[in-house]
């Protein structure tokens, strides 16, 4: 038996070699891992923006829900239902009227002075039912602004962004009083 036949040929350098090198399999290594790791963070950041749209989406469902709690109030606010004694004034001053009972949840006293703070002790009035505040512990309040030059109520939400980079943001409903149209003209 000759020494040939029992080892296998060595390579000679004009011949052609057959896989790869460590050094290519180093540098396709090195680019999968870049590759995976950019498919991942894509795949963290689109998780983290999801969370926080979610999160976005009920605070702005319970803002909304509360606006429209808002306009059926101030529907249920008309010129009838407003004591006698209170139509008058409620009529030189309807922003400010509108956000009083606003702000009273739909209560208002029934005395003559309804634009003094203390309470008085005679009968109150109630416009609509009591409206629930927003659960979410992210809206971090709700008031009422009067503005009677133009007879709007500015009714301001405000709230904590989900997103790291927003720190509060608003929202912001403009309510012209609907028992304004029935008022007789001054």
């Amino acid at each position: 038996m000759s020494t040939l036949k029992r080892y296998p040929q060595r390579f000679r350098p004009g011949d052609r070699q057959h896989g790869f090198t460590l050094l290519e399999t180093l540098i396709a290594g090195v680019l999968v891992i870049m590759t995976m790791t950019a498919v991942g963070r894509m795949g963290t950041s689109a998780l983290a923006g999801s969370s926080n749209y979610a999160e976005r989406r009920k605070i702005e469902a319970d803002i909304e829900t509360h606006i429209q709690l808002i306009q059926q109030a101030d529907s249920l606010l008309t010129y009838e239902r407003i004591p006698t004694a209170q139509q008058s004034s409620a009529c030189l001053t309807p922003a400010i009227y509108l956000a009083k009972v606003l702000e009273g949840n739909g209560q208002i006293h029934s005395g003559d002075n309804w634009l003094s703070t203390t309470s008085s002790s005679d009968t109150s009035t109630r416009y609509f039912p009591e409206i629930d505040s927003p659960t979410n512990p992210k809206i971090t309040s709700i008031t009422f602004i009067p503005d009677n030059d133009k007879d709007i109520v500015e009714v301001i939400y405000l709230f904590q962004a989900p997103e790291d980079n927003i720190a509060t943001e608003y929202r912001r409903l403009e309510l012209n009083p609907n028992f304004q149209s029935r008022c007789p003209a001054y």
